[in-house]
């Protein structure tokens, strides 16, 4: 007896759990939505077309002809006759005037075809069910905002010495972001300032060494044109191939002078103690 009762048991825990389990099941495919996709006209894959809308929406895309029409909460209607893709969406029941619809050119490839009429599609839906859900979330603020007869609860504001102290903190935090930005603006002038003025320093710095060594130059070519004329001088009127060298680098250094002399520059005011 005591065995029966255990088979018993066992045999009504079985049917509980095919009975939740065909439950859950039948919940779960009321609760996919299904939409009728019509394709016409080109050469699309309707069914190819149909299993791709449905997976882009999350739904069960089914025909005209399919016995779940009857439940369909849209209908989506693929058109490729000439040379345009045009995908309208109506809910069922919406009068005409409600019919969405997206038009584009209708792509070279079969596939591309496809895919943009799945994507258009999508697109037409969704905008479809934004404007539902809107509505909804409308409806639903109406319905929560608490009555007492015909006046409606307002949340209050929040009392005067608060707004004063948030005035406070507003115009504090005003404040602080003007001095903020002034200081940013006074340390980048700074940084610039000095960086022009260390730039100056080190082109004059530089101008000073080049004067210096152009007057140093100058001296020595003096020097040395100077010697030689003393050297020809000396040994006037003698034969010596020396003196043939000497007057050809006296003659050379006559040039260089000239060359220099004739050159127009300005040589910057500085002395020895600049090198440094």
């Amino acid at each position: 007896m005591r065995a029966l009762s255990v088979v018993w048991k066992k045999g009504l825990l079985g049917v509980s759990a095919l009975a939740l389990i065909l439950f859950v099941s039948s919940r779960g495919e009321a609760s996919v939505p299904i939409v009728i996709v019509d394709v016409t006209g080109g050469d699309l894959d309707a069914s190819r077309v149909r299993e791709a809308v449905g997976r882009e929406l999350g739904a069960q895309a089914i025909g005209a002809d399919d016995p779940r029409a009857a439940s369909a909460s849209g209908r989506i209607a693929i058109d490729t006759r000439g040379a345009t893709l045009t995908v309208t969406y109506r809910r069922m029941g919406a009068p005409e005037g409600e019919t969405i619809a997206r038009s584009i050119e209708l792509p070279s490839s079969t596939e591309r075809a496809e895919s943009s009429a799945v994507i258009l599609a999508g697109n037409v839906a969704r905008d479809e069910a934004s404007d539902l859900l809107a509505a909804m979330r409308r409806r639903a603020s109406k319905e929560r905002a608490p009555r007492i007869g015909a006046v409606v609860l307002r949340p209050l504001s929040p009392p005067a010495p608060e707004q004063e102290k948030l005035a406070t903190l507003e115009g504090q935090v005003s404040a602080y972001e003007k001095g903020a930005k002034d200081y940013r603006e006074t340390v980048a002038q700074i940084v610039r300032l000095r960086h022009e003025a260390k730039k100056k320093e080190i082109l004059a710095g530089m101008d000073c060494e080049l004067a210096i060594e152009k007057a140093e130059l100058v001296r020595a070519r003096a020097v040395a044109i100077k010697r030689l004329e003393e050297l020809l001088a000396k040994y006037e009127g003698q034969e010596l191939p020396e003196l043939d060298d000497a007057k050809g680098r006296l003659a050379a250094l006559y040039a260089e002078r000239a060359r220099s002399e004739a050159a127009t520059s300005v040589t910057p005011s500085c002395d020895r103690r600049s090198r440094r």
